[in-house]
């Protein structure tokens, strides 16, 4: 056997080292090796004699490589395949933890709470395989991987690869074993080798699987292979819980329901279990009590932008288990039926007639759902959450098992356009209780196309009367207002003020604005739509597209013309606020302003997080984080809220509740930048795992492809400045040939991050070059924004970079006393950072270990294993000091 260990590292070559086998790898021989290029370890699997003869080994090698482009923080990516002698084998990354067999070795069956949450993990890793066209065909508790508390799933895409390239039978490949299917797992077709085998055959072993983990065994154990396979078509297995009573209902019914014996009966997609996952968090569930939610507003706050920072775009998705869906959001305890406060969803609204109203459908939606926010006496789900029902097929119970909710508002409009050129618009609402099913009001509407306000105003008011709610007068008149006179405007409005909602990429603030200019150049009083231009001028500014004066004059101006023209509008109070957070950085007025939106609009999830993000800056970590759990109880699902929310743990290095956070923003927003920046970040800050934090930088890199390659925010991020990704040499070649896009960010941002990249790589000419461009803009921009703590901090990096000291520190300093600690507690720390590189770069080492230590003291970004892998600071390492640091207390 010594042999085959020989064969294949002569066929690796020196770039990869083989150090161990292990065992357990079913038929396959199973290798560790390290690999030479990266430093990081990997898994070799070199297939048996007996199962090689039966494949094309070209035909193995393609489709390994077509599997390889799955990309999911749950599962094991497969990296290269090739042959050693014909015996095909496939690398993928060495996973540090147990598998899922060794966890029930240990303990038999898992705790319920356990359970939900892998087989969360599992069921979204096999969601993202199937979208891709790839079905595992062997899930099993050998191939989910536990590491570092989440599950991952390993093996995807060889079964297909196996098949795909047989040159036998199908039944042949099958009757070998584990490649193809084990008989424990697999479903009645593929015991029966039906030709029409699909996706849901992985749904069937999921449920084998769950079935195991809740009660130790699976439903037919003690049984050879050929009665085991018998069993799974023609007996039906035990009810799960005669074999475990405490199971939850819910649970236990979507276990069995993975086991029918035809595939239709079965859960017919992954991302149905996971809803019905979903719904274990819920009363109805057994796994936690209601959920109360109110309206969302969704916001653009700010990224502080320090990130590893390779890209802007987005990639792919991850998951986390059910519990980590609701593991932040607070329970209410309601006392009596009658004392509780109605929990509604205002579901998305059918458009029946041309497709042109499309727009106005989805408007008559969200301003019901924003007039009926606006009542104290009622609960109103978010936006985002109730979009995801649009179209949907649900009971009204399935809902409210998955929400907590009493009430669903469905309702359809149908357009259409009379003989004399009129547009007519039928609405029709109906007020479903879910606890029966009862329709509680209907009532059809007519009107003309500019009556769609009265028809708005009057569904919020006969709803709000058929809950019995009651309501001040202020709520009354709320209810009734009427935003705007012209209908082309309200048109413009709806468009801008969605982009801004749902992107906070620069290109699309600009579309946002222009819509919204037109809005208000048709109608100058239309106050709501001053308030959001205002609103996308403050973000052009904040996201360093336009950080000038006259950016800022304009915001301001549109949120006090909101205000002149409805003084209490809480939308123009919030805009205010966000001028002054982020324009002014005047965390006090913005507060104020905050306040007095709040007071219209109590529950808004947009006026919750602002106050948050502020009290963080404050100092005030806990209140932060308090408010953050209440905005993202109120709207679940915008994932780019939910990074921001796990950026606070991480900043307080509390690493394991940034992860779950983390891994919960990419379920309910897949491929969310920040989420995978913060995964990459702790890997590598709590394990010192820098092979798995290139994974997740890798993984942004494939869904953007290296368009604008990060270096729009890198310029802030000292610390990082393109480290890990330099280390792949693809995102290493796009980051240094990518060229500078004005539509994105500033042209002196870019060159300080070009700059950066060639001063790691150590290729100081070109370096010195990208500073000598960047200190002419840079110097502008000082003169210009002498207030602006940025702009110091990257001109002090220039002018070390060019050796002037004395230059470079009163530049770092100026930064410091813009933005000190005792200020912003959040932002102020990365100019203390931003001193330390000026410092290691001069060769001022004790100073510059002097402000790492003091980052190590306070909440920042800063971790003792990011300082000691980062190859920019290689020249520390053998100063005493610096190891004394690195290694800690």
């Amino acid at each position: 056997m010594a042999e085959l260990r020989d064969q294949l590292q002569a066929t690796l070559g020196d770039g990869y080292t083989l150090e161990q086998e292990l065992g357990g790898g079913g038929m396959s021989r199973v290798f560790v090796a390290q690999e030479s290029a990266l430093g990081r370890k990997v898994v070799v699997k070199v297939l048996p004699p007996e199962m090689a003869a039966a494949v094309s080994l070209d035909r193995f090698r393609r489709e390994i490589q077509l599997a390889a482009q799955l990309q999911h923080p749950h599962i094991v990516p497969l990296l290269t395949a090739g042959d050693t002698n014909g015996l095909p084998y496939f690398t993928m990354p060495f996973v540090r933890g147990e598998s899922l067999r060794s966890r029930l070795l240990k303990g038999g069956e898992l705790p319920v709470s356990e359970t939900v949450r892998i087989l969360r993990e599992v069921a979204s890793a096999i969601a993202y395989a199937h979208e891709n066209n790839i079905v595992h065909r062997d899930i099993k508790p050998e191939n989910v991987l536990i590491s570092g508390g989440s599950a991952v799933v390993t093996d995807f895409g060889v079964a297909k690869a196996l098949s795909a390239s047989s040159e036998a039978a199908p039944d042949t490949l099958t009757s070998m074993g584990v490649a193809l299917g084990t008989p424990a797992y697999m479903s009645p077709e593929q015991a029966t080798a039906d030709p029409n085998t699909d996706h849901r055959a992985d749904i069937y072993a999921l449920g084998v699987m769950a079935y195991e983990m809740l009660t130790g065994s699976t439903p037919f154990t003690g049984r050879s292979p050929q009665a085991t396979l018998a069993a799974h078509v023609t007996e039906v297995p035990d009810a799960i819980t005669r074999r475990r009573s405490t199971i939850p209902p819910v649970l236990a019914s979507l276990v069995m329901s993975c086991l029918e014996k035809r595939p239709a009966d079965r859960p017919q997609t992954a991302h149905e279990v996971m809803h019905r996952l979903d719904a274990l968090s819920t009363p109805s569930g057994g796994l936690a009590r209601t959920v109360q939610a109110t309206a969302v507003k969704p916001a653009k706050e700010g990224k502080r932008t320090r990130r590893i920072a390779v890209f802007t775009a987005v990639a792919v998705a991850a998951a986390i288990a059910a519990f980590g869906l609701t593991e932040y959001r607070k329970r209410d305890s309601v006392s009596t039926a009658k004392a509780e406060t109605p929990v509604i969803a205002v579901l998305p609204f059918e458009n029946l007639g041309r497709p042109e109203g499309r727009e106005f459908t989805d408007g008559m939606t969200e301003e019901i759902t924003s007039r009926l926010s606006s009542l104290r006496g009622l609960k109103v789900i978010g936006r985002q959450t109730s979009k995801s029902y649009a179209g949907t097929t649900k009971t009204p119970q399935q809902i409210a098992s998955e929400l907590g909710v009493n009430y669903v508002l469905t309702g359809t409009v149908r357009w259409d356009r009379t003989g004399d050129g009129k547009d007519i618009v039928r609405v029709s609402p109906a007020l479903v209780r879910t606890a029966d099913a009862t329709q509680v009001w209907a009532k059809p509407f007519e009107t003309i196309l500019s009556g769609i306000f009265e028809v708005q105003s009057k569904v919020a008011t006969e709803v709000a009367n058929a809950l019995d709610v009651a309501l001040l007068q202020p709520e009354k008149d709320a209810l009734a207002a009427r935003p705007t006179e012209s209908v082309e405007a309200y048109s413009h409005y709806l468009r801008g003020t969605e982009l801004l909602r749902t992107s906070l990429q620069v290109p699309d603030i600009r579309t946002a604005i222009a819509a919204l200019e037109k809005a208000v150049a048709l109608d100058p009083q239309f106050a709501l739509a001053h308030s959001q231009l205002s609103i996308g001028h403050t973000g052009l500014f904040w996201f360093e597209s336009d950080r000038t004066a006259e950016r800022l004059r304009k915001a301001r101006a549109s949120a006090d013309r909101a205000l002149s023209l409805q003084p209490s509008l809480a939308t123009a109070h919030l805009a205010l606020a966000i001028y002054y957070y982020q324009g002014l950085l005047d965390f006090e007025s913005a507060l104020k302003e905050l306040s007095i939106a709040q007071q219209a609009r109590p529950n808004d999830f947009e006026i919750l997080f602002y106050k948050a993000a502020i009290e963080r800056r404050q100092g005030k970590w806990r209140e932060s984080i308090a408010n953050m759990n209440r905005a993202i109880e109120i709207e679940p699902r915008i994932g780019s809220y939910i990074s921001d929310f796990a950026d606070t743990h991480y900043t307080l290095r509390e690493y394991d509740q940034a992860e779950r956070l983390a891994d919960r923003a990419l379920i309910v927003t897949p491929r969310e930048p920040d989420a995978l920046g913060l995964k990459s970040e702790i890997a590598i800050a709590r394990d010192g795992d820098v092979p798995r934090a290139l994974q997740f930088v890798r993984q942004r890199f494939a869904a953007e492809a290296g368009a604008r390659g990060g270096l729009g925010s890198a310029a802030a991020d000292p610390f990082n400045a393109g480290w890990p990704a330099l280390a792949d040499q693809k995102i290493r070649d796009a980051l240094l040939s990518a060229q500078w896009r004005p539509e994105l960010d500033e042209r002196s941002s870019f060159l300080v991050n070009r700059m950066m990249l060639f001063y790691v790589i150590q290729d100081m000419p070109r370096a010195r070059a990208y500073a000598d461009s960047a200190l002419g803009p840079l110097a502008s921009k000082v003169r210009e924004r002498s207030d602006d703590a940025r702009y110091y901090s990257r001109l002090g990096r220039v002018q070390a970079i060019l050796g002037r000291r004395q230059e470079a520190l009163a530049a770092a300093d100026k930064a410091i006393s813009l933005r000190p600690v005792s200020k912003d507690a959040y932002g102020g720390p990365d100019f203390v950072a931003n001193r330390a590189v000026i410092l290691m770069m001069l060769g001022d080492t004790d100073r510059a270990i002097s402000e790492m230590q003091s980052l190590l003291e306070i909440p920042s970004p800063v971790s003792r294993n990011a300082i000691r892998l980062n190859p920019l600071f290689a020249a520390l390492r053998s100063h005493p000091r610096f190891n004394d640091l690195v290694r800690g207390p």
